[in-house]
């Protein structure tokens, strides 16, 4: 287990509440949709997508402070632990197991989208008379 601060560059403001949206970025271009980017580079021991997914689960909301603008202090940071894998192949197997299941959810998301899509426009031709349900009479003896 490792601590956090150890990644956290020495940067003692408080972190905006844009560390909530969290990205992966390749490169070090500014990206226009943070107002306040927060930088985490990880070392060559350890895989950018895996501290990635592990900063998600980390649920860091739990740590910010403040009221009208909640933020994150480095300080706050400083306290949580982090166990981390001890290869970087065993990182990148979890990474892509769970980038894998991301790709499976958002594909299940689509479809579940296109299929609302679907019921909306049904009901639309049903309810205006567009299009007839026939009903099956069913003989009584």
């Amino acid at each position: 287990m490792i601590k956090l601060k150890k990644w956290v560059e020495n940067h003692r403001s408080r972190i905006g509440r844009h560390i909530f949206n969290l990205r992966c970025v390749q490169d070090s271009r500014p990206d226009p949709g943070f107002a306040t980017p927060v930088s985490v580079t990880p070392s060559e021991r350890i895989d950018t997508k895996w501290l990635y997914y592990m900063l998600v689960d980390l649920n860091l909301n739990q740590y910010a402070t403040g009221q009208a603008q909640p933020g994150l202090s480095v300080k706050n940071l400083e306290s949580v632990g982090v166990r981390v894998p001890n290869t970087l192949e065993e990182q990148q197997k979890i990474a892509s197991v769970l980038n894998s299941a991301d790709q499976e959810i958002e594909i299940l998301q689509t479809k579940l989208s296109h299929l609302k899509q679907e019921k909306k426009a049904l009901m639309q031709q049903l309810l205006t008379g567009k299009r007839r349900v026939t009903v099956e009479s069913k003989e009584t003896a």
